[in-house]
């Protein structure tokens, strides 16, 4: 793997880790904040929270477990991004 796909990669998971954990603190609270932080985990993070739910068979997934899947995905959206980057810059 390529350095560019290791650095963009940890730039969307830092940001995407980010974002979870703030969904997840705002969602200990009684208020308007709690759909707010439902969302963002919803919007950031709904293919990871269901896979980790699949694997340990229980509702709500592991967050340790779910922010090892968005870590994993995000390197693959770099490597992703990264491709298409070189293939417009190649042509």
């Amino acid at each position: 793997m390529s350095p560019a796909v290791l650095r963009i990669g940890a730039g969307i998971a830092l940001i995407r880790l980010i974002v979870f954990a703030v969904g997840l603190y705002l969602l200990g609270f009684g208020d308007s904040r709690q759909i707010v932080g439902y969302f963002m985990l919803i919007l950031n993070s709904v293919v990871e929270l269901s896979l980790a739910s699949a694997l340990t068979g229980r509702r709500p997934a592991g967050q340790l477990l779910t922010a090892v899947f968005i870590v994993a995905t995000s390197i693959l959206l770099g490597y992703g991004w990264t491709r298409l980057r070189n293939r417009v810059a190649s042509q």
